[in-house]
């Protein structure tokens, strides 16, 4: 399931996974224009349950059905938050909770962030005054309680699902408010923000008492600048491309254990102990997940000639890969 951009129309597009055959398509009239990033659409649709969310890049956000692509309704969360778009464009995957789409479109009067009815698209709720930025919204479990995390260009927030109320808020200023790389929520109630230009890390003790919440830094440094690949956790350790170049940090001090291995503008996910990274320049390759220090298991060239920014899919031992012309699928071995 992905979305492209097919001369004036945004595509919502559901591919056989075992022949990459097309299965439907569903195309919105929209042509994002944009020369650094590329044009069309950024978001990756999400599925949930029988239904594909998808939101393009000038704000349209539709809820498909997943086995016909038949639309069940769609809004424009631009038009409904009185809000101007982004740089790049709407880029946040919609986060699915139970019968809630939540989006981030950075409107005033409170609508920041809009909360709709899966099944009928009527709003929710609206709430939060910050900025857009380029993360998609965070489901969250926080001193045990759901949590959204909203990492946009003013700051990190946490909002009530139900309600949308904003719990808490700490600010992070980045040139331009461009936030890009998905928050992370680590052991002992602490989430992890980083962004590029310059901004560096920086991760946040949260606290709960009574009904009033804390958001206090435990460290923060630049030792980790993620433009726009997230980082990612693994027992104890953060992992990220630190503009470009993978660094290890401990995840509880912030000390930098190594940092090497230039990869461009990567993408990265985690599968076991290993980090799977969709290189800039169209290479698969894999890197051990080891504080110890920065270990190249394999590396091979897949999508040759295009810049592939595009993150990478994961399902069991199944890897999709793809960049703005084609795609490819692999198969992992199960260890």
């Amino acid at each position: 399931m992905t979305i492209e951009q097919r001369e004036d129309n945004e595509v919502v597009v559901a591919y056989d996974l075992k022949t990459g055959n097309e299965v439907w398509t569903k195309p919105y009239p929209g042509h994002f224009k944009e020369s650094l990033g590329g044009n069309g659409p950024r978001a990756t649709p999400t599925i949930a349950d029988a239904d594909v969310v998808a939101l393009g890049a000038n704000g349209m956000l539709a809820v498909l059905d997943l086995a016909t692509g038949k639309e069940r309704w769609r809004t424009n969360i631009l038009t409904d938050a009185k809000a101007d778009n982004i740089q790049w464009g709407m880029c946040g995957a919609p986060l699915v909770m139970g019968e809630k789409v939540i989006v981030n479109p950075g409107g005033k009067a409170d609508h920041g962030v809009i909360a709709y009815d899966r099944q009928t698209g009527k709003q929710l709720w609206h709430a939060g005054n910050g900025k857009a930025g380029y993360a998609s919204p965070v489901r969250a479990k926080i001193k045990g309680q759901e949590t959204i995390l909203i990492f946009d260009a003013d700051g990190v927030a946490g909002h009530h699902p139900d309600t949308g109320k904003e719990l808490w808020r700490h600010p992070f200023k980045t040139p331009g408010g461009i936030v890009v790389a998905q928050p992370l929520v680590l052991p002992d109630d602490r989430v992890f923000i980083s962004a590029g230009y310059d901004a560096g890390a920086l991760v946040l003790q949260l606290d709960y008492q009574g009904e009033a919440w804390s958001a206090k830094p435990v460290w923060e440094n630049k030792k980790l600048k993620c433009k726009f690949s997230s980082a990612v956790f693994h027992q104890g350790y953060l992992y990220g491309m630190d503009d470009g170049v993978m660094a290890c940090l401990d995840a509880r001090t912030g000390e930098r254990l190594w940092k090497s291995g230039r990869y461009g503008h990567s993408q990265i996910l985690l599968r076991n102990d290993v980090i799977v990274i969709m290189g800039e320049s169209g290479e698969l390759i894999l890197v051990a997940a080891d504080p110890k220090g920065h270990r190249e298991l394999a590396r091979q060239m897949m999508l040759p000639g295009q810049k592939a920014w595009n993150a990478p899919a994961l399902a069991d031992n199944i890897l999709l890969l793809r960049n703005h012309f084609e795609a490819v699928l692999l198969e992992l071995t199960p260890e």
